[in-house]
């Protein structure tokens, strides 16, 4: 495993290392929604997650390719 490499060139925009509070805090507000229509007995089908908490406002905003030869750094996992 010392040598492992990642197979695709990408990173992640800004200098947030993960995303991890942020889909901690997500899943709560969706468990949370959900866990009140149970209570009120919603007869409807339920949301979809990503349509309830937009992953727009999480710490990074997408991946970007960069160029292995200038940035060897970047493929370390």
């Amino acid at each position: 495993m010392s040598r492992s490499r990642k197979k695709v060139a990408k990173c992640g925009f800004t200098t947030a290392v993960s995303e991890k509070e942020d889909k901690i805090a997500s899943h709560r507000i969706y468990r949370r929604l959900t866990k009140n229509l149970l209570r009120f007995e919603f007869d409807g089908p339920f949301p979809e997650e990503p349509k309830v908490v937009s992953n727009w406002s999480f710490a990074k905003d997408g991946k970007r390719c960069f160029d292995p030869a200038f940035e060897p750094r970047l493929l370390r996992k």
